[in-house]
C-alpha cells in the first residue's frame, strides 16, 4: 500500500514549521469542507486533508511518517515482522489474530481450593459455636445457641453433599 504524500496534500515543503502546517490546513479545510465543496469525493478529500494535518502537526507521528516516506519497503511488510517478534513485546499482543488465554492455568483447581477453604472455615466457626453453646448450656441451661449452631452445621454439610453429588453426576456422563 502506497503512503500518500501529506506534504503535497497540504501544499507545503517537507521542512515546514507547525505554524505553516496549521495555516495550510486552514486554507485547505475552508476550501474543501464538504459543506462548501460540491465535488464528488468531498468527504474523502476532507478526511485526507484532516489526516495530513493531524499526522504532520504531531512531532512523533511526523517522524514516523517521514520514515515511511523515506523507506516504504521496510514498512510495507510490517504485519509479517510482528509474527516472529518476542512474545514479551507489547506490539505482539496488539495483533488481530492474538487470542489471550480464557482463564489462567489451574484456575479451576484454585477455585476449588478456595471453596473448600471457605467451607472448612465456616464449619470450624460453627464447631466453635457448638462448643461455646455446650458450655453456655451447662452454665445457663439454654439450648438456643447450641441448637442454632447444630442446625446450621447440618444444613451446610447436607448442602455440600447435594452439590458434590450433582457435580459428580454432571461430569460423569
Amino acid at each position: 500500500m502506497e503512503v500518500p504524500d501529506y506534504y503535497k496534500v497540504l501544499g507545503i515543503p517537507h521542512d515546514a514549521p507547525p505554524e505553516e502546517i496549521k495555516r495550510a490546513y486552514k486554507e485547505k479545510a475552508l476550501k474543501y469542507h464538504p459543506d462548501v465543496y460540491d465535488g464528488e469525493f468531498s468527504v474523502e478529500i476532507f478526511q485526507l486533508i484532516n489526516m495530513a494535518y493531524h499526522t504532520l502537526i504531531d512531532p512523533a507521528l511526523r517522524r514516523q511518517y517521514d520514515l515511511k516516506l523515506k523507506f516504504p519497503e521496510y514498512f510495507a511488510n510490517k504485519k509479517k515482522q510482528y509474527k516472529y517478534r518476542n512474545a514479551a513485546d507489547a506490539r505482539y499482543y496488539s495483533r488481530v489474530d492474538h487470542k489471550p488465554q480464557a482463564a489462567p492455568k489451574h484456575y479451576a483447581r484454585n477455585i476449588r481450593r478456595l471453596n473448600n477453604f471457605m467451607l472448612y472455615s465456616i464449619m470450624a466457626l460453627l464447631g466453635f459455636g457448638i462448643v461455646m453453646g455446650a458450655i453456655d448450656m451447662i452454665r445457663t441451661s439454654d439450648f438456643t445457641m447450641l441448637l442454632a449452631s447444630i442446625v446450621c452445621m447440618i444444613i451446610i454439610i447436607s448442602g455440600v453433599r447435594i452439590i458434590k453429588r450433582s457435580h459428580y453426576h454432571k461430569t460423569k456422563f
